[in-house]
């Protein structure tokens, strides 16, 4: 029986024999197909259609596939990978520039790139396009791991030169422990320190962003924090520190906020537009800013929207897209008009093109729109009584 491989956002044909080949008699409508030399050639019979990529990759190599937060070590790259990641990519130490060029056959990275600076140009020169933000490790650095703050006890047991994604929070005695280890830090969005701690943290900082000196009537947060409603009365009252992401949801009124005093946020500070006017005044940092109006959805690795999902939202909804949002061919685009307020397009969208047009309005950032034909467009093609069609699905190998 012959087989029709239709609607397949990745193909991995680098396993495939002559005979499993010789039962395709057609592929059609496929982002990525991956080949290798031995494959081509057996392939000169399959007719295709519409297919975004035909990467040929070497012997032996595999498709590595991820939606979320991947940490790649060396261990994962045992054997030539095309890399397909939708979420935020980081790359371990053990990744050298050397083993990357020699077992990295290309890929993309919906999200963000975490790397070193020789790690991330290595990555690049193979062919992964990166549809996101880049962070780059500098050379002689090390991540330091967790975001909670720099303790005394922790700083007593560090060496060498470290690196903070995000700010950098050191709690009080810790900046003079570290520079009398000789202990260099740096960080990608300033840092935190408190007043008394000054003159020692500036003679190990070489780091970017703003210092922000704290007194001692500042309450810090060490963590993401989602307020609800009367919540924000007592979590939100004089002056707060917020070493994350701050999401006051639609359900907070300017009336929960009368006690809030000086206001910090080092990751993303999300609120209804309704509440900017009373929030801003009291912000000392600039954080990004997420104004939403309606409900805030928001995807971190991959989601999927059509009729049903949005038919609940009566206020409509604003679409926060940090991974892959992949919008079904039923979702029309006179309802992406009337239920999507706002979108911050931060990674991958895929869509059809009138979905696009409907959405291009609201949207904001500069992500990526993964266009596909709307099933209305495609031709119609009839079913043979020996044909078998294999589609609609993300990934399938032979």
């Amino acid at each position: 029986m012959k087989k029709i491989i239709r609607d397949v956002a990745a193909l991995n044909l680098c396993g495939a024999t002559a005979e499993s080949l010789a039962e395709i008699a057609a592929i059609e409508d496929v982002a990525v197909v991956l080949v290798t030399p031995r494959v081509r050639p057996l392939m000169q019979h399959v007719e295709m259609r519409d297919i975004a990529t035909v990467k040929e990759v070497p012997e032996g190599a595999r498709m590595l596939m991820f939606n979320g937060e991947l940490l790649l070590t060396a261990d994962q790259l045992a054997q030539p990978c095309y890399l397909m990641v939708n979420g935020r990519l980081r790359l371990d130490e053990s990744l050298t520039p050397e083993l990357i060029a020699a077992m990295m056959a290309g890929g993309m990275v919906n999200g963000e790139l975490i790397a070193g600076e020789k790690q991330q140009a290595a990555l690049l020169r193979c062919g992964v396009q990166v549809n996101g933000k880049n962070t780059v490790i500098p050379e002689g650095f090390r991540l330091r791991e967790s975001n909670a703050s720099l303790t005394v006890q922790e700083a007593a047991g560090m060496s060498g030169n470290w690196m903070r994604l995000g700010q950098t929070v050191l709690e009080p005695g810790a900046a003079k422990v570290l520079r009398e280890r000789g202990v260099k830090l740096t960080g990608t969005a300033g840092a935190v320190v408190p007043q008394e701690d000054a003159e020692d943290f500036y003679a190990l900082w070489q780091g970017q962003g703003e210092i922000t000196l704290l007194d001692a009537s500042v309450r810090y947060v060490p963590e993401d924090l989602t307020l609800r409603g009367a919540d924000a009365v007592l979590k939100l009252r004089g002056d707060r520190y917020v070493a994350g992401d701050l999401t006051l949801t639609e359900t907070v009124a300017p009336a929960h906020l009368a006690g809030l005093g000086r206001l910090w946020v080092t990751g993303t500070l999300m609120l209804p537009e309704a509440l900017l006017d009373t929030v801003l005044p009291h912000l000392v940092n600039e954080p990004e800013l997420v104004p939403y109006q309606g409900k805030l959805l928001v995807d971190e690795g991959q989601m999927q929207l059509g009729e049903a999902e949005l038919a609940v939202y009566d206020q409509g909804v604003t679409l926060l897209v940090r991974g892959r949002l992949e919008l079904r061919e039923n979702l029309a685009p006179q309802t992406l008009r009337e239920k999507v307020r706002l979108m911050y397009n931060c990674g991958q969208v895929e869509l059809n093109a009138e979905q696009q047009a409907a959405l291009l309005p609201a949207a904001i950032n500069q992500g990526h729109f993964s266009l596909r034909k709307p099933e209305a467009e495609q031709p119609a093609r009839p079913a043979e009584p020996d044909t078998c069609v294999l589609g609609d699905m993300a990934y399938l190998e032979l």
